[in-house]
């Protein structure tokens, strides 16, 4: 079954909501009902679905990474043992 990113992704938010909360049973916006599973069987759930989503983003995690600036001059400034 090939879902749309958005689709993906609502599936993803309503696992995540149902793992932290508890919930003995989920129901999905289109109506199905399912059983809470195991622990380990929630989160590879869960981790699949990251995988699709990425997958379906082109293999794009959507993470940043940060400059290291040299002198220290950053967005706090130089250190104070610097002057």
């Amino acid at each position: 079954m090939d879902l749309s990113i958005t689709e993906l992704q609502d599936l993803y938010a309503t696992l995540k909501r149902a793992y932290y909360s508890g919930v003995q049973e989920i129901q999905f916006s289109d109506g199905r009902r399912i059983k809470r599973p195991g622990a380990e069987e929630f989160r590879k759930m869960i981790a699949d679905l990251e995988d699709d989503i990425r997958q379906a983003n082109g293999g794009n995690t959507g993470s940043t990474s940060l400059a290291q600036h040299r002198r220290g001059d950053g967005p706090s400034g130089p250190p104070r043992w610097y002057w």
